[in-house]
């Protein structure tokens, strides 16, 4: 089904960003997700019970996994930057509509960005 989604991210020491988006939305069982196209390529968006996938493919390509409390590594490839991160999320709401995100990236153990990330449905 066709949806509108709000999006707003706050970088450490950034402004707010936000912006709606059209997106699609499907429905998995247990699990939901939400597809759509920006600026930066194909963007998808899985949702679980205590989980969420982020994967990025075009311009920006990355995969990450937010799960409240743990540790995970992504590889984060741009024209500009090739790199490895470690992320920890410290918080993570899931509803029927959306989520309520906020994960720390370190590299090397040093503090890279935090990112509160809200995405929800319009």
């Amino acid at each position: 089904m066709k949806i509108n989604l709000i999006m707003e991210s706050h970088e450490l020491g950034g402004n707010p960003d936000i912006k709606a988006i059209s997106a699609i939305k499907k429905i998995n069982g247990d699990s939901f997700s939400y597809k759509f196209i920006d600026e930066f390529g194909k963007t998808s968006i899985e949702i679980f019970k205590n989980s969420a996938i982020i994967s990025r493919e075009g311009s920006i390509k990355c995969s990450m996994i937010l799960k409240k409390g743990i540790n995970t590594n992504f590889d984060y490839i741009s024209e500009y930057l090739n790199t490895s991160f470690e992320l920890f999320t410290k918080e993570l709401d899931i509803s029927e509509r959306g989520i309520k995100a906020v994960y720390v990236m370190y590299q090397n153990g040093n503090l890279i960005n935090e990112i509160n990330l809200s995405i929800y449905e319009k």
